[in-house]
């Protein structure tokens, strides 16, 4: 024997209909996922479950779908039920080939609405030139395959790291371009106009003035540019 039942959010009156195997009080509330994430921010104290017909298991199914229409449980202001039938058409069933390859050709040759056109252009913008949050951007070796392993569902190995790990020591371009930083006398021009001259320890000048030191790295060395958020930056190699 089965049972329909119908369990209540006691705080906003929300209800849901769904089916048992049993009528006996375990605890179970509903497996809907607006029922869930309800009882996940509720609490399951703030839930009470009533049967509303026992039936057999031949019937439940036609049982669920009426009661659930009956009680409109799929009116989002008053229910929590997502579909009018208690379960899917094609359950346990698959399209044949010929049904695949209509449904394929009918998405494929069905003409796009101006409304439909706009948005596509609109969104291509978006992400389009500078945009795009990657623009002028490189991603790295280490993101590249950890998107690579992401897709095919691994982990990174101790081995792979450590393989990166020596990649990355050995062609650090913000290493070199650090270590080119110092052969360098620098001049930097605040803002507000301030002089600040024969600097050389570049870095320990930033430290102090709150400036991004890779940040003026890829400035001078990637940009080719003397600005740096308003700073402007000279430099003159050491004799």
């Amino acid at each position: 024997m089965s049972i329909i039942y119908k369990t209540t959010n006691l705080i906003n009156g929300k209800f849901y209909v769904g089916q048992h195997f049993t009528s006996a009080d375990d605890g179970y509330l509903g497996s809907g996922k607006a029922i869930i994430l309800s009882i996940k921010k509720y609490g399951k104290e703030n839930f009470f479950r009533e049967t509303l017909e026992v039936c057999t298991s031949d019937s439940v199914n036609q049982k669920e779908d009426y009661w659930i229409e009956k009680l409109s449980a799929t009116d989002r202001k008053i229910g929590y039920n997502i579909s009018k039938f208690s379960r899917n058409p094609m359950k346990g069933r698959k399209h044949s080939k010929e049904t695949k390859e209509k449904l394929r050709n009918l998405f494929k040759n069905k003409p796009k609405s101006e409304d439909h056109k706009r948005k596509l252009s609109e969104n291509h913008a978006n992400v389009c030139g500078e945009n795009n949050p990657m623009f002028r951007k490189k991603r790295s070796e280490k993101s590249k395959k950890n998107q690579s392993l992401k897709m095919k569902g691994l982990k990174w190995k101790k081995e792979d790291k450590d393989k990166l790990k020596e990649i990355r020591i050995s062609k650090n371009l913000n290493l070199k371009h650090s270590l080119s930083m110092l052969k360098y006398i620098w001049t930097f021009i605040s803002p507000n106009g301030k002089i600040f001259e024969n600097i050389i320890d570049c870095k320990e000048f930033c430290k102090q003035h709150k400036l991004g030191y890779s940040g003026i790295i890829k400035s001078v060395n990637l940009y080719k540019t003397n600005k740096y958020k308003n700073w402007k930056l000279f430099n003159q190699i050491k004799e």
